[in-house]
Order: C-alpha cells, then structure tokens, then sequence
C-alpha cells in the first residue's frame, strides 16, 4: 500500500469498480476506510443512547406519563440493540480485512461483489447464498427476521 498516493485511499476521491482486479489493496483499504468511519458513528450513538438512558427518569404519578417513560426506554434500548449488533458485524468485517478473507461469502467461498460491499460493507454472504438460505429457512418454516 505504500506505492498508492493517500489521496487514492480517501474513499471520497476513490470508488472501487468491477473492472479492477477483485479485493485489490486500494479496494481493501477504500472499505476498510469506510468500516472505521462507521465503526465511530456507531460508537457515538451508542454513548448517547447510554447518555440518553441515565437521564430517562419518570416519578410522575400519572399513568399516561409513566408509560411514555417506558415506551422511552424500550425505544433507547432497542437503538442500543440494534446499535450493538451493527458494531459488532463491523468490528467482524475489519478483521476480515485484516485476516484476508473480506469480501467472500462465508458460506460458499465466492466473491460477494463491489455493488454488494457498497451497499452493506459488513455482509458475510453473497446473494445467491442469502437467497439459498432464506430458501431453506422458508423450507423448514424458520422465520429470518427473529
């Protein structure tokens, strides 16, 4: 990675395409790039989601409020959730980067592809392994949504 200009690294001024060579440094270091700069924002709104909680607090006598309070902290806590599993997909993905193996399905081994990367960096699986397990999940009655 030495030999690339940094401006070429800046995702801003680089977009990896399907014509270069698949998982090349400057594609690994443009989503890498990219992995971090989530990776903080995910951070930030899990401090403030846990800022936001400490301050939630209801000794109001009336109902009404009292479960306003609640649905208030059932909301923050299932930010928080959802906020907690996208940094931990994340912080997986960069140590693919880092391992070797970013960008390739994890159930059969192919390529995932740019469009995909671009549009869920963190994705584990290709397409056509998405579709064949939501084919199987829908085979065996599973639901994939819980």
């Amino acid at each position: 990675m030495k030999n690339i200009p940094t401006a070429d690294l800046n995702h801003t001024s680089y977009v990896p395409s399907e014509t270069e060579e698949y998982m090349n440094k400057r594609q690994l270091r443009y989503f890498e790039n990219r992995l971090m700069e989530e990776k903080r924002e995910l951070e930030l709104k899990i401090q403030r989601s846990i800022r936001n909680l400490k301050t939630l607090k209801s000794e109001s006598p009336d109902i009404i409020d009292q479960s306003n309070h609640e649905s208030a902290i059932h909301r923050e806590l299932k930010n928080l959730e959802r906020n907690n599993t996208l940094l931990n997909k994340n912080r997986n993905a960069i140590l693919r980067i880092k391992r070797g193996y970013f960008g390739f399905c994890m159930i059969t081994g192919e390529a995932i592809g740019i469009k995909r990367l671009n549009l869920i960096p963190a994705t584990t699986m290709s397409i056509d392994a998405m579709r064949m397990l939501e084919n199987e999940n829908q085979m065996f009655g599973y639901n994939m949504a819980s």
